[in-house]
């Protein structure tokens, strides 16, 4: 909850979510998009969607007699348009016979009512935390203590104390206790912030109505029952069932932007029953019952009735979402609004939402349990093979030293004695697994969230950065397999332009309309535009001045229109205000603001709306209207004429209207209708979204029967919406065509540079839109997810018998024209998706992975999901969902990482998603750059932990060689706890978030990079991790062994004749241990800054200083003791050992000795097998040394311009070896005597193919890099490097370096190149885009 009492959301569990949804309905029952084509807002979502206790609707509709109420799909049904309620005269009996135990009642204004003691109404106290103050440390140690490293370490802190160890309790404590704390600290913190948002909520000043008068009081003192007063702007403190308005009409509008991301206004309506009592005394005399169900979290469903006596009988009324105000939602544009509270605290919708949605964890979050398993196993051989060596040597030191045994002693060897053992090496072992490993994961998480929030890259044009909700997935964003997109708002602008309009054989552009008046057809489509919509006018100020005029008009007969598009005149009324539009669809807001020179909507009442075409205003009653929904896919307004004349207006997708035309089938002499049919076909062509418009006359008798029907149907809370739907079908029957509507939704900015840029990543890219096939190739087309070279294949079939025959045809082609490497396009429908998930879900994946897209048109948010639900668990592949709107919130929490855009839908895509983005093209830079960097990190860090630690504790290992395994400890008591979170705590932590092991001006360059280190198992592989532990081993030999060998029978390691001692042994293990595992991280990095160079310098002063403080320490204590004191550190020892030749020289020699495989083995991989990173980071290296360029930081200390620092790149190994090469189809240059040549190398071993000199051709100008043989202005392209393998025959050097004729800035994807680019370069691809 925000400070200032907003409530705090999370991401709202979806309705449409495939985790509590039914199976998908069957073909011909599936929701279908919305007239304006869902994309553009969030749709209304099914009731039977949502998974309720029995305290949902349904259970409510079945627990209530047939006479009761709720309204229709929009609130408007169950009563007329002049203001009349149709309510049923019930008997009083009617209450009694309700279902307690699925009813929800409410009683109000009457004051002997004892509901509030049967129901035990909560009060409207809210508590969001997980804590109390005093629940707060059992609780989170309990969750702390699930983790079984931290048991692990508990049980090794007991054993301590109970046991006989050398290893003081506090060593084995201390770091058990700092990461409980670190935990503990930043939980308390989060905890503590939502406790401070409770409070403020809580004691927001709230206005009820008692007793005639306005009291304030507190939010939290609220029940069920309360009459509340708000006011314009107030925000709603609990779900209030709405009574009366400001407004005569009972009227007002609302914001929900908390509660579903929906920004733009709703209205909401009272009854006309209660809608008088606008003053505190008629409020004060209102009285009622209201029965409805149980709370449930459904955000648009509710279903209830309010009792009230009239006339000495019990008249039941309907209630719906259209007089329900929910908490969390904003009073706007209405003066005041009363409303009874019907849910308070706990139990309102908002407060059932809050519910986070399974938590998502990184795929490495499997790998380290792997590792840590491992671990425990080589702890537990370690800790048995000691235990059993110690016996047999105590016996036999007993049997040598008998003499030395006091007299009395008799020693024991039954299970005692081995327990003790066991317990005394579990805990010298329990270093084997790094106890800070976890807290410094979660320390480089926030790191790496900051620095793509500081990235400037990532900002939207006026600065908005990007959001970063779970930064566990961090490392994932670099493993990333498939993109499951959405088309509208997420590739596209969701700016709606309305373009065209189409009234048979003429197409109309917009701009160029003069006047409707000369034109009836034209002015009756305007008009059905006009009427046939739910948006709100709303007056703003005068426009600025250079409002540009109306364009040149006319029509024109034909097809094809230019694409050149821009916004409407503005329109002024007369006085002087601008006509602007609120509504939950763009769609309407676009088609409105289209016809806005011509025609406009002034005002909408209760039951009218005032318009003004061609300059004359007319008010038009509302006699009712059928408001859109998912099943539905079409809207009607059913209005009164001024003539009298009863019309009904509709409008829908064309593949729900024309099956409602007058005469359905089509016939020869129909021009109108095949007009339109075929200019739909090419609107959709060319990416625009369609609407089809009708409308027909309807008698006063027949208006009657339909709304006798449909009130009946409101009336009855069994089969509702059935009933509902079939009422409204008969106004909806037999429709005449009166044209179409073509909407423009522009392309974002480089999103086909991105989907190109994904697609070189090795990353396939499915679209899943609700829009229609025609469309959505057009724009899969136009931001190349389809090429012109593919072959598009088509899933269209709605049987399984057709399913299967395009199945096994479509596979038979695929395998046919294998050999020809040709790639291929699917698309896939709704329908078709529905039969498919039933059939054969096999059979589509099969011949969907062989596709390098994927384009899934016609489907509902369930079919989203299901998809991303399929792929991911049938071929466990990282899967990444992006969307904007409200119905990409169930594919985006399936699946494994969730990114949202901010774009125009409201927010609750991006509340749901992991990480929020502003731009589309922001994800290629998201996934290459940081995602790859944190996957590298992260998993180096995870390795190189383990390996310090097993390096560690093996020289405790061996050290019981030299101790009889008596389980003496080799390293001092004050080291032991500070080996993590001191000594070896800074260099793995920079590491962790400053790493580069290439520039990330060569990843955007060469996305191929992404591929090859995603696909690359070289991470977690077995092989790699036995290569880590042959390096564990190797390390702890030379460390215990040169020390062993320097202390060995050694007279003197100074001048003043002093022995070496264990004091002194134990230091020296300790600075080289350390000195090796230092060495080995520094082996490892590429990418050196002064911060870490600090680092490394700063681990060493800290082993220093600790020396220095036990000395002073021990100083102290023995003053104070006297010979009593515990002499941990022997005074003087300090100065004596940093004074001793001896130790510089081990300490220099045993890294170098240890470190030096490592270093020839890395070596000679370079050299010999170089990976494509190596070979790019060898270019970088060359590049700068020859052109005095610097590459581009990916994390300046600036806080994210990129493009300004310039990058360290430490080359570790630069081979001098030359590799021959051959670009894909060209020839390299001549070589230069001593320069590397360009070209792919050959082989493993480097061998040279000489070919004879060929002048490369020149790179074109704006064609975005040159071919294989481009090179640099003055540089030789012979000395640009090799080519890595997997980059297809691209040169990178020329690619890098040819930026004069227009680099893309760093992180965005390169700009695909001109044709004549394509086609040169000798044979070879363009580089891309640079």
């Amino acid at each position: 909850m925000s400070p200032n009492g907003s409530v705090p959301v999370p991401p709202l569990a979806d309705p449409a979510s495939p985790v509590h949804a039914p199976p998908p309905p069957p073909a011909a029952e599936q929701p279908a998009a919305h007239p304006s084509h869902h994309q553009g807002h969030a749709p209304p979502r099914k009731a039977s969607s949502v998974v309720v206790p029995m305290s949902t609707a349904t259970a409510s509709a079945k627990s209530l007699p047939d006479g009761g109420a709720g309204a229709g799909a929009g609130g408007a049904a169950g009563r007329t348009s002049d203001g009349v309620g149709v309510a049923s005269t019930v008997h009083s009996q009617s209450t009694a016979s309700l279902h307690r135990g699925t009813t929800y009642q409410v009683d109000f204004n009457r004051p002997d009512s004892t509901l509030h003691l049967e129901y035990r109404y909560p009060t409207n106290y809210i508590r969001t935390t997980k804590y109390t103050v005093i629940s707060f440390l059992p609780l989170n140690l309990f969750g702390q203590f699930r983790r079984l490293s931290n048991l692990y370490f508990l049980l090794g802190a007991i054993f301590s104390m109970v046991g006989d160890t050398a290893v003081s309790t506090l060593a084995q404590v201390a770091p058990l206790i700092f990461v409980l704390t670190v935990t503990a600290v930043k939980d308390g913190i989060e905890d503590y912030a939502r406790y401070k948002a409770d409070v403020s909520a809580n004691l927001q000043p709230s206005y009820v109505v008692r007793n005639g008068e306005r009291v304030e009081v507190q939010t939290k003192t609220l029940r069920p029952g309360d009459i509340v007063s708000l006011s314009k702007g107030d925000k709603v403190p609990a779900d209030l069932i709405l009574l009366s308005t400001s407004y005569e009409d009972g009227n007002c509008f609302i914001e929900t932007s908390e509660l579903d991301g929906e920004t733009s206004l709703k209205r909401r309506n009272a009854l006309p029953e209660t809608m008088h009592a606008n003053t505190l005394e008629e409020l004060s005399k209102l009285s009622g019952r209201i029965q409805c169900e149980l709370p449930n979290e459904n955000l648009v469903k509710f279903e209830g009735r309010l009792l009230m006596e009239r006339d000495d009988a019990e008249k039941v009324f309907p209630l719906t979402m259209s007089q329900l105000l929910l908490r969390g939602s904003y009073l706007r544009n209405t003066d005041a609004a009363f409303g009874v509270v019907v849910y308070a605290g706990a139990e309102t919708k908002i407060f059932k939402n809050l519910k986070q949605s399974g938590l998502k964890f990184s795929s490495m979050e499997r790998s380290l349990n792997k590792i840590v398993l491992a671990a425990f196993v080589y702890n537990m051989v370690m800790l048995f093979v000691s235990v059993c060596l110690e016996t047999p040597m105590t016996m036999y030191i007993e049997r040598s030293v008998w003499y030395m045994l006091p007299a009395a002693a008799t020693p024991s060897y039954g299970f005692g004695h081995y327990f003790n053992s066991f317990m005394t090496y579990f805990v010298l072992f329990s270093y084997t697994i790094p106890v800070s490993l976890f807290v410094i994961i979660e320390g480089v998480r926030v790191l790496q969230r900051q620095f793509m929030v500081w990235d400037d890259q990532l900002k939207c044009p006026r600065g908005r950065p990007m959001r970063v909700n779970n930064s566990n997935l961090n490392e994932d964003l670099g493993g990333v397999h498939y993109v499951f997109s959405d088309k509208t708002g997420t590739m596209t602008r969701n700016e709606m332009v309305l373009t065209c309009l189409c009234t048979g054989p003429l197409v109309y552009r917009v701009r160029a309309i003069k006047s409707i008046a000369k034109d009836p057809a034209l002015a009756r489509l305007v008009r059905c535009i006009l009427l046939c919509n739910n948006a709100m006018p709303v007056e703003t100020k005068r426009p600025p001045p250079g409002t540009p005029a109306a364009a040149t008009h006319g029509a024109t007969p034909g097809t094809d229109l230019g694409r050149g598009v821009s916004l409407p005149p503005v329109d002024v009324n007369e006085h002087g205000a601008h006509i602007d539009y609120e509504s939950q669809s763009p769609d309407e807001i676009a088609l409105l603001l289209g016809i806005r020179k011509h025609a406009y909507l002034k005002q909408r009442k209760k039951a009218s709306v005032v318009v003004v075409e061609n300059g004359v205003e007319q008010e038009i009653r509302i006699l009712d209207m059928l408001e859109f929904n998912s099943d539905r896919k079409r809207m009607s307004v059913i209005v009164r004429e001024r003539d009298g004349s009863i019309v009904v207006y509709s409008k829908g997708a064309d593949n729900i209207m024309f099956p409602r035309l007058r005469g359905s089938e089509v016939t020869l002499g129909d021009d109108v209708r095949l007009a339109v049919e075929e200019q739909l076909h090419l609107f959709s062509e060319d990416g625009l979204r369609t609407l089809v418009f009708t409308a027909k006359p309807m008698s006063e008798d027949e208006y009657l029967d339909f709304k006798r029907r449909y009130d009946d149907a409101a009336r009855s809370l069994v089969d509702r919406e059935a009933r509902l739907e079939r009422a409204a079908d008969m106004a909806e029957r037999g429709l005449d065509l009166l044209g179409c509507s073509a909407i423009e939704d522009r392309l974002q900015d480089r999103v086909p540079e991105t989907i190109d840029f994904l697609l070189r990543c090795g990353i396939k890219v499915w679209m899943l839109t609700g829009d229609k096939q025609e469309t959505a190739v057009n724009i899969a087309h136009s931001c190349k997810l389809i090429r012109p070279e593919m072959m598009l294949l088509h899933l269209d079939s709605v049987t399984p018998g057709a399913i299967a025959d395009q199945l096994t045809a479509n596979l038979a082609l695929v395998k046919t024209n294998a050999p020809k490497k040709t790639e291929f396009a699917l698309t896939v429908t709704g329908e078709s998706l529905s039969v498919l998930f039933d059939n054969a879900p096999q059979g589509f994946l099969a011949l969907a992975n062989q596709c390098a897209s994927v384009i899934c048109c016609r489907v509902t948010p369930l079919q989203k999901a299901l998809v991303v639900r399929l792929v991911k668990r049938e071929l466990g592949v990282l899967t990444l969902s992006i969307g904007d709107g409200a119905n990409d919130v169930s594919m985006i929490q399936e699946a494994d990482i969730g990114v949202g855009i901010e774009g125009m839908e409201g927010a609750q895509a991006v509340r749901a998603a992991d990480y929020a983005i502003v731009e589309f093209k922001a994800l290629a830079r998201l996934l290459s750059v940081h995602g790859r960097y944190s996957m590298l990190r992260l998993s180096n860090l995870v390795l190189y932990s383990f390996y310090k630690n097993i390096s560690f504790i093996s020289t405790q290992f061996f050290y019981g060689l030299c101790n009889a395994w008596s389980g003496g400890p080799l390293y001092n008591g004050s080291f032991l706890p500070n080996w993590n979170v001191l000594f070896t705590f800074l260099p793995p932590f920079l590491y962790a978030f400053m790493e580069k092991d290439v520039g990330e001006g060569v990843l955007v360059r060469h996305p191929q990079l992404y591929k090859s280190t995603r696909d690359s198992t070289y991470f977690w592989s077995t092989r790699n991790a036995v290569m880590w532990f042959l390096s564990c081993v190797w390390h702890t030999a030379v460390s215990f062994l040169g020390c062993l060998l320097l202390f060995w029978d050694s007279p003197s390691l100074d001048s003043s004749g002093r022995m070496p001692d264990l004091d002194s042994f134990q230091w020296f293990n300790a600075i080289v241990i350390l000195g090796i595992v230092t060495l080995r991280i520094m082996l490892m990095s590429h990418h050196w800054t002064l911060i870490a160079v600090l680092g490394v310098v700063l681990s060493f002063l800290l082993y220093i200083a600790t020396l220095g403080a036990l000395s002073v320490l021990t100083s102290i204590n023995t003053s104070v003791k006297g010979y009593m004191a515990q002499d941990d550190l022997p005074y003087g020892l300090p100065t004596q050992i940093h004074g001793m030749a001896a130790y510089w020289f081990v300490l220099i020699l045993a890294p170098i000795t240890a470190v030096l495989p490592d270093a020839v083995v890395s070596y000679f991989k370079v050299q010999e097998y170089p990976s494509d990173r190596d070979i790019l980071r060898e270019q970088a290296f060359l590049e700068r040394k020859i052109m005095g360029k610097e590459s581009y930081s990916v994390m300046p200390s600036n806080g994210g311009d990129q493009s300004a620092a310039p990058t360290m790149i430490s080359v570790s190994v630069v081979p001098t070896k030359p590799h021959a090469a051959a670009a894909a189809g060209s020839a390299p240059p001549a070589l230069a005597p001593g320069a590397l040549t360009t070209g792919l190398l050959l082989g493993g071993g480097g061998s040279q193919q000489q070919q004879p000199p060929q002048q490369p051709p020149p790179t074109p100008q704006g064609g975005g890099g040159g071919g294989g043989g481009g090179g640099p202005p003055g540089v030789d392209s012979e000395k640009s490097g090799r080519v890595p393998p997997s980059l297809n025959g691209e040169t990178p050097s020329a690619a890098a370096v040819a930026a004069a004729s227009g680099r893309p800035r760093p992180g965005e994807p390169p700009a695909s190149p001109s044709p004549a680019a394509a086609q040169g370069g000798g044979g070879a691809r363009a580089g891309p885009g640079v």
